[in-house]
């Protein structure tokens, strides 16, 4: 069976939390051709154009929605990326906040699916292995909540 190669970009301010997603997605399944872990927006934005240009754009980000980098929270990033790229990539919030409003902002923002972190290892392979199914393997159209 093929393996979908996919560019993955992650913008979340926990320094160690970036290695720790690459490990999980791996054990998972998900094959990354680059994986950037980014901890500024300036930083990120950079890099998107340039993946964009060298033919390689990102295929999914990770969005942390309580980061607060550059002046700016994950809401307003999702929101400026989704004026700015017109639907593509996927965009999946991560977020340890299981909030009936953060959830429906995620949504009315565009982002494809909101994804609640998980002290549990294994708990939150699960929701990553559910995520690969859904939008790596069948592209998956409508919003999805990955919870318990």
């Amino acid at each position: 069976m093929n393996k979908k190669i996919v560019n993955i970009a992650i913008l979340d301010d926990e320094q160690t939390f970036g290695w720790r997603f690459k490990l999980i997605l791996s054990r998972v399944g998900v094959v990354t051709q680059n994986f950037q872990h980014f901890l500024s927006t300036e930083i990120f934005i950079e890099d998107f154009i340039k993946m964009k240009e060298s033919g390689m754009p990102y295929d999914i980000i990770f969005l942390d929605i309580n980061l607060r980098v550059d002046d700016k929270d994950g809401f307003e990033i999702l929101k400026l990326l989704r004026e700015k790229l017109n639907g593509h990539p996927i965009i999946a919030i991560i977020s340890s906040s299981d909030d009936e409003n953060d959830i429906k902002l995620a949504k009315q923002y565009g982002a494809n699916c909101y994804i609640i972190k998980s002290g549990d290892l294994y708990e939150f392979s699960a929701r990553m292995r559910d995520f690969k199914e859904m939008f790596i393997n069948n592209r998956v159209q409508e919003f999805i909540l990955f919870n318990d």
